[in-house]
């Protein structure tokens, strides 16, 4: 999603309310590019410690496997949903290897 798109600003607003809630600053780093692809390989990839966290509509995850026959990661085993956000369905997802399995 482009800076300032539903996702951007979506992130933006519940990582405000993340960062109260944790008394510590929450990052939003846009990473576009396609369709998520950038964003989930980066968080697949990123240290196993629960830091990174990507938004994305959960339609990607599961269309991307399909569309680009080479991911760089494996949305069924690389990532972990650990939180969904209203009707909208968009969820926080975390690398697998951070053992996360809720944000709570």
């Amino acid at each position: 999603m482009p800076v300032l798109g539903f996702t951007d600003i979506l992130a933006r607003l519940t990582a405000q309310k993340l960062g109260d809630s944790l008394k510590q600053p929450v990052v939003v780093d846009n990473r576009p590019g396609a369709n998520g692809t950038v964003v989930g390989d980066a968080t697949a990839k990123a240290p196993p410690d629960g830091y990174t966290l990507m938004l994305v509509p959960d339609t990607v995850m599961v269309v991307n496997q399909f569309v680009y026959p080479r991911l760089p990661y494996n949305p069924e085993t690389d990532l972990q949903s650990v939180a969904f956000l209203g009707g909208w369905r968009c969820c926080w997802r975390t690398g697998c290897r951070a053992g996360c399995r809720t944000a709570a």
